[in-house]
């Protein structure tokens, strides 16, 4: 099992480099895998299979990030600790200053937005599209005003 795993890396190692050389190359996937002796089905596999692992690899940062700002990792065998669902209060103000309201149990459309850390967002008919973004984006820890 070691041997396949050592083995993987080595072949990760060298597709992440026919990557990176094809897109600084500027030939097109066809030609530089001709000229490398490829095929272009593997290649476009290992591209996809990179794309996956990385950002698998990013989620689980992010996952380490997130608990150790909630003060502590998760030990090997052990759940992270439930997470508070937060909701934000959202005033909705139209071009014309009139505020728009909906109750919880309002029969008007609503689209939930569910953020990161178990947060959602609801919003109702007739929103204001810029502070919306403006909203979701200081709930994400962006710059929005």
């Amino acid at each position: 099992m070691a041997r396949r795993t050592r083995r993987d890396r080595k072949k990760e190692r060298t597709w992440r480099r026919h990557v990176r050389d094809q897109r600084r190359s500027g030939m097109s996937v066809r030609v530089y895998c001709r000229e490398h002796g490829l095929s272009e089905s593997g290649f476009y596999w290992w591209k996809r299979e990179l794309a996956r692992r990385d950002a698998e690899r990013r989620r689980a940062a992010a996952s380490e990030k997130r608990e150790q700002a909630a003060g502590g990792r998760v030990g090997a065998g052990e759940s992270a600790p439930p997470r508070e669902v937060v909701f934000a209060e959202v005033e909705v103000v139209g071009a014309d200053g009139d505020r728009q309201t909906a109750s919880a149990g309002s029969d008007c459309a609503a689209v939930e937005v569910c953020l990161s850390g178990g947060r959602t967002v609801r919003v109702h008919r007739g929103f204001d599209e810029p502070t919306f973004v403006r909203v979701v984006a200081l709930l994400e820890g962006g710059v929005g005003c």
